[in-house]
């Protein structure tokens, strides 16, 4: 998933687990999301124009390394503490999974 205009699409309907993986040098996005859901985990993101594009469905996020992207996250994603977001520009929200008693959100 490198060098293309976007590393990975998702639409309506689909669900998607990705887990291990490098998503880099995408020219419109790492990871595109129009509709269905996917969940992300221990996965580099980087140096990508976008990061993670939702602009419909669902994205979680688990232990995984957004870095170096000129948008880090455009439209709205769900993160549980273990992610490590870095050197992205602006843009997007990002909005924690867990609480007080379970930080991570994980069970």
């Amino acid at each position: 998933m490198i060098n293309a205009a976007s590393g990975i699409g998702v639409g309506a309907g689909a669900a998607v687990h990705l887990s291990n993986s490098v998503v880099s040098s995408n020219s419109v996005a790492g990871i595109a999301i129009s509709g269905g859901g996917i969940n992300i985990d221990t996965t580099t993101i980087s140096f990508n124009t976008i990061g993670v594009k939702q602009v419909g469905g669902t994205v979680n996020l688990s232990n995984n390394d957004l870095s170096f992207n000129s948008t880090g996250v455009s439209g709205t994603v769900n993160s549980h503490s273990n992610n490590r977001f870095t050197n992205n520009g602006a843009g997007g929200t990002i909005t924690p999974i867990g609480g007080t008693t379970n930080p991570t959100g994980l069970q």
